[in-house]
């Protein structure tokens, strides 16, 4: 029933980290065949990953997903790509923990569901179905989050890729990026920060916001008594060349125009998730950083 690619990846341990580049330069990957290795089998897209400790943090509070999966069951031939950053609240009790938790959590609701086949309607046919799933999926991730982890809390960005949408869920200042045709970067989610607010009001301008010593600062976050619900919308593919979701740690150091440069330049998504982490760290890295990005067919480099 099931065909295709199955990843799941959570942040690893500093000693697992550290003997990755290893691995990496022992079988010699290349661009070619990197490309070849992060390509969703049965589509064209290809996805790449980075989580990193930054350079003045001792723990990664960060959790990452990336599940891509193949359905083939009678006439039904689905493409389902599931990916998902969560950033620990490091001013919270055990915020490494509420990270996994919320990753696992909403992996646990919203994969059986999103991987059970409804033979009378297509995902494309049945977008509120979706967006059902994965709000349940968030808030079951909240629930878990206040349950396994009192105190602790974290923000929760995912993307459902199906046909031709995506499915954003969004809790807190992790965010979701798109470059559209035109190579433009656009930013699909709303930070639920102090300082974001406080600008939406008008009370502080962009140029104070980016030094104000509240900027880190959530109103929204999971497993905090302010959760409500998340911010749950809907976008085509149509015009997407590359999906970006990532923790404060990347946008918060790099300029968007720097970022965007970056992953257009890029020959596959997981160079271009390298280079991010690597000129955050050479730029102080003060947080955390994490970063998924999904080139999707007939991108072209700039």
């Amino acid at each position: 029933m099931f065909k295709g690619i199955r990843k799941i990846l959570l942040s690893k341990s500093k000693a697992e980290k550290d003997s990755l580049p290893e691995t990496l330069d022992s079988i010699k990957i290349n661009d070619l065949n990197l490309a070849e290795f992060s390509k969703v089998y049965g589509s064209n897209y290809t996805v790449g990953w980075s989580t990193s400790l930054g350079k003045q943090r001792n723990q990664n509070q960060d959790a990452i997903l990336a599940v891509s999966t193949i359905i083939k069951s009678g006439n039904l031939d689905q493409i389902i790509g599931i990916y998902a950053v969560a950033d620990g609240m490091g001013g919270h009790k055990d915020g490494d923990l509420a990270s996994q938790v919320a990753i696992q959590s909403f992996v646990n609701v919203a994969f059986p569901e999103l991987t059970t086949p409804n033979q009378n309607t297509t995902f494309n046919e049945d977008a509120d179905r979706i967006k059902e799933i994965i709000k349940a999926g968030t808030i079951a991730a909240h629930i878990q989050v206040s349950e396994k982890v009192p105190g602790g809390g974290t923000t929760f960005t995912a993307a459902i890729i199906t046909g031709e949408h995506i499915f954003i869920t969004h809790t807190g200042d992790s965010r979701a990026y798109i470059i559209n045709g035109e190579g433009d970067l656009q930013l699909l989610t709303r930070d639920h920060s102090i300082v974001n607010r406080m600008m939406e009001l008008g009370k502080i301008t962009e140029k104070q916001a980016a030094d104000h010593p509240r900027r880190n600062v959530l109103y929204r976050a999971l497993g905090q008594a302010e959760f409500n619900q998340p911010d749950i919308s809907v976008h085509s593919t149509s015009n997407t060349k590359n999906l970006l979701l990532c923790s404060d740690g990347l946008w918060g150091v790099l300029s968007e125009e720097r970022i965007s440069d970056i992953i257009k330049t890029s020959p596959t998504p997981q160079l271009a998730c390298n280079k991010l982490v690597e000129e955050t760290n050479k730029a102080g890295g003060p947080d955390n950083i994490s970063t998924i990005l999904v080139r999707f067919p007939d991108s072209k480099n700039e």
